[in-house]
């Protein structure tokens, strides 16, 4: 299975200090990469119930989490046979 994403574009950013462990919250940018050949950067918006919506998987609650938590967790959604060890990047937008 290959996947295939779009980009929404976003300058890609190394978490801030402190942000690492802030709980994810609706309103909050985020900027996810999966690291495939043909995978480029998402630019997503935690929707009011506190979700983000990924290609291919659907939505994922992520308020509440951390960033390595949220990233664990779209990590677990894309592991397939075909992928079966995605590298996920989760940081604040800039």
């Amino acid at each position: 299975m290959v996947l295939l994403l779009l980009t929404f574009g976003c300058a890609s950013q190394q978490p801030r200090a402190g942000i690492q462990e802030r709980l994810l919250r609706p309103g909050d940018c985020l900027v996810i990469t999966v690291t495939t050949p043909q995978t480029p950067e998402l630019r997503l918006v935690i929707d009011p119930a506190g979700n983000i919506s990924m290609p291919f998987l659907g939505e994922f609650h992520v308020a509440g989490l951390t960033l390595r938590q949220a990233g664990a967790s779209i990590k677990a959604g894309y592991r397939t046979e075909a992928l079966p060890r995605p590298e996920v990047a989760v940081s604040i937008c800039p």
